[in-house]
């Protein structure tokens, strides 16, 4: 028997907007602001060593096709979804993360959030590594928070988001418009042009296709196991 979606509406499971925070989400964020503390220092003791003429952070830890294939860093599929060098690049993920992020861990469990925030994720650095630039790499954690965005479009359809435009402007919108024009807009950036404004957009297209299938067909799918079909 396949399981149902889950639609909440306006109503929070476990809380209202602003509850405690999921403990899933929240190992996640701290996880990520150590490694931005750590890989900063990290960048400043290799540059001043040699003189600024270390090797790059972002090319050891971060992911693409010649780094992987070539230099054989396997680890960077994983490792790049915790690397950010600016400070704005962190925020805006972790706050999406948050916002979206505890909605679908509580509906799911956290063993689950936690599979499918890394599906998305190395799924999206795996997209980069046979569709991206070779010798460019891609850092962030984009391509699972934008997978995490998907599924909160998808299990809480109807849940009100309101946004600042411009940091001014509120918009209030439905989760699923919301991720729909986050996936529109991602798909025409990849078409006209994938790394637009120094963004790997072919990353965050991956991230939430793959986030797409896995919700739209994983729970159909283990419900035939279930079944002994």
């Amino acid at each position: 028997m396949t399981r149902p979606y889950y639609d909440y509406g306006d109503r929070r499971p476990g809380g209202r907007f602003g509850s405690a925070i999921t403990p899933g989400v929240r190992m996640l964020i701290l996880a990520n602001v150590i490694a931005f503390i750590v890989l900063v220092l990290l960048d400043v003791v290799i540059s001043s060593a040699t003189n600024g003429r270390g090797v790059s952070i972002v090319r050891i830890f971060g992911v693409s096709r010649a780094g992987v294939f070539q230099q054989f860093m396997i680890w960077q599929p994983l490792t790049y979804l915790f690397v950010h060098v600016r400070v704005w690049h962190l925020v805006i993920n972790m706050l999406v993360l948050w916002v979206c992020g505890c909605d679908v861990e509580r509906i799911w469990g956290t063993r689950r959030f936690f599979f499918y925030y890394f599906l998305t994720g190395v799924g999206a650095g795996l997209c980069i590594m046979l569709l991206g630039e070779p010798e460019i790499p891609t850092i962030g954690a984009s391509g699972a928070v934008l997978g995490v965005l998907v599924a909160f479009g998808m299990l809480v359809p109807n849940r009100p988001i309101t946004l600042l435009l411009f940091f001014v402007f509120p918009i209030t919108m439905k989760a699923k418009h919301l991720a729909i024009g986050f996936a529109v807009f991602t798909f025409l950036f990849v078409v006209r042009d994938s790394t637009a404004g120094g963004i790997s957009h072919l990353a965050h297209l991956g991230g939430m296709a793959i986030g797409y299938l896995y919700v739209r067909y994983s729970d159909r799918f283990r419900s035939r196991f279930d079944d002994g079909v």
